[in-house]
């Protein structure tokens, strides 16, 4: 756990200090997954062709993944600027929804206050 500590500090550093070469990184990083991940889609999808089930969709999903990766890394800022858009689309969509249910909550203390005085939580061999 000590060396994992110190890795975990020394790599955290380095990115604070190099944000340019750590976006980098993470974007070729994603990239190569997607290469990766399309070979072996392609792999199991020529497999499954064997058994006599043509799931040619998971072979199509493989050459996109490829192609996606491939782009990632001849053009590594397209690459960033989706990474930005899927996390400010992931916080949206968190927030719509975490908003949605502070605004039901909201409701809840008063209609469970009306309805039962008990503590929220009891375990079901409680006796009062």
């Amino acid at each position: 756990m000590l060396l994992l500590g110190i890795v975990s500090i020394v790599a955290s550093v380095f990115a604070i200090l190099n944000p340019d070469v750590t976006v980098l990184a993470l974007v070729l990083l994603m990239g190569a997954n997607a290469i990766v991940t399309g070979v072996l889609d392609i792999a199991v999808a020529v497999r499954l062709r064997q058994s006599r089930r043509r799931e040619w969709l998971l072979a199509v999903i493989g050459v996109l993944s490829i192609v996606f990766g491939v782009v990632v890394f001849v053009l590594p800022a397209a690459g960033a600027l989706a990474m930005v858009w899927m996390t400010s689309a992931y916080a949206l969509l968190t927030g719509v929804l975490l908003l949605t249910l502070a605004i039901r909550a909201r409701s809840w203390g008063s209609t469970s206050a009306a309805r039962d005085s008990g503590p929220p939580f009891e375990s079901a061999g409680a006796h009062h």
